[in-house]
């Protein structure tokens, strides 16, 4: 019995069902039905793939804690003990003992420092020092560093260098005495100064007597010629030495005569083979309490002047004006001239003061000597004083009366002033000739 699926040719005839377009097969119904693709995160597909990315995950941290190991240093061994050969070996042996060297100099160095501060200090402010009385003999005219050292000879101090230092320190050097000083060892620096600076029992003393408005070149004269200093002494004494102690001196401008006009008259008492320093300390001190005053302080701060230019005035009033009561209105008169306009103050004693030999009277020659002390030809005032003034004279500069007067001259005790120069000609045919004044040379 023939298949009824077959043909009659006796091909097969079966079917072959067709493949559909999207690469699946029919159900059993023959119709496609496509299935929901279900998400990575829940299907087959998204496990899959994250056990890959796990794997990979991994894999890479295995590598890195390999690479981490390596790049890590070898564990240190542990010592087993303590290596007494390495501790004692000849290079730590060495390295100790210039460690003890090095410290061992800076212990002895800072004992060392601490006994000489310690000795010094004895020695200056006499701590601990042994109670002796020594004579010590002090020469005359001999420097600090002499005495330091006769001093040192004779037991009284340790340490001349520091002596010396403390004594410049001090202010006290050209201020000692000369003789025989009965000092106790245990004295300190202090008390040694203090004594050297007085007379010995032995000294003995003299009288000397400046005049008023005398000159640093006078002064120089007298001193010489009786011998009371040499005049080497008396130039740095007068032109050189540095007076710490008086502060004006430091601001005085440089000139032939530094301390012109700074050395009152009057009468000193020197003692023998007292030094030129001492000498003209004991002036300045005159200078300091009769004219450096708190009252003329106040009156030099508020005249618009300084002191050296006080002081210049001052010596010309007292060198022109012979009359004391007229000092106010003499230097009324030389301020009026130096506020006019041509400031020629035209005084002869600014001229007097540079010549070689003084001079009582004048020819108009004289007018044309070349120094810029000539108040004929140079406007102002000199460049310092032409002597040293006297108390009275500062006062009259500093409270000069008011007035309109250009001109004054005076003659022994008589002064006459003028406001014009017609007046002041009337008044020259009054006095001699050598009598002073502005503008008295004709």
């Amino acid at each position: 019995m023939a298949d009824k699926n077959n043909h009659s040719d006796g091909k097969d005839t079966r079917q072959i069902p067709k493949k559909n377009i999207t690469g699946s097969y029919p159900g059993v119904t023959g119709t496609y039905r496509p299935q929901a693709r279900r998400s990575a995160a829940n299907g087959p597909t998204g496990r899959l793939s994250d056990s890959i990315k796990s794997d990979n995950r991994q894999s890479e941290l295995k590598s890195q804690s390999i690479k981490d190991k390596s790049n890590q240093a070898p564990p240190a061994q542990t010592k087993k003990g303590f290596d007494f050969k390495l501790w004692f070996s000849k290079e730590n042996n060495r390295a100790f003992i210039r460690q003890l060297r090095f410290y061992g100099l800076i212990v002895l160095a800072s004992l060392l420092l601490t006994f000489g501060i310690i000795n010094i200090s004895n020695d200056v402010f006499a701590f601990i020092k042994p109670d002796e009385s020594i004579i010590v003999t002090i020469e005359q005219g001999v420097s600090t560093s002499a005495i330091a050292n006769s001093l040192k000879k004779a037991g009284v101090i340790d340490h001349p260098l520091i002596f010396r230092l403390y004594s410049k320190l001090k202010k006290a050097d050209g201020k000692y005495q000369y003789g025989d000083y009965t000092l106790n060892s245990n004295l300190g620096y202090d008390q040694i100064i203090s004594a050297l600076k007085k007379p010995s029992v032995q000294a003995e003393t003299f009288t000397v007597t400046i005049e008023p408005g005398s000159t640093q070149d006078d002064i120089v004269e007298l001193f010489t010629t009786n011998k009371y200093a040499s005049a080497e002494e008396l130039d740095n004494a007068l032109n050189e030495y540095e007076y710490e102690d008086f502060e004006f001196v430091s601001e005085l401008p440089e000139r032939r005569c530094r301390l012109e006009g700074y050395l009152p008259g009057g009468e000193y008492e020197f003692y023998k083979g007292e030094s030129a320093v001492s000498m003209v300390s004991k002036m300045l001190t005159r200078f300091t309490e009769t004219i450096l005053t708190d009252e003329n302080k106040t009156l030099i701060e508020n005249s618009g002047m300084t002191l050296d230019d006080v002081i210049t005035l001052s010596s010309l009033v007292y060198a022109e004006c012979d009359d004391s009561g007229a000092y106010k209105g003499a230097a009324r008169v030389l301020l009026n001239r130096l506020a006019d306009d041509q400031g020629l103050l035209q005084l002869t004693c600014t001229i007097n003061y540079v010549l070689p030999a003084k001079k009582n009277e004048f020819t108009a020659d004289d007018k044309k000597t070349d120094s810029e002390y000539n108040t004929y030809i140079y406007a102002g005032l000199p460049p310092g004083p032409v002597c040293n003034p006297t108390a009275e004279a500062v006062t009259a500069v500093l409270s000069p009366e008011q007035s309109d007067n250009m001109y004054f001259v005076s003659d022994n005790d008589k002064t006459y002033f003028a406001k014009t120069l017609e007046e002041h000609n009337s008044n020259l045919n009054k006095v001699s000739a050598s009598a002073k004044g502005t503008d008295t040379i004709r």
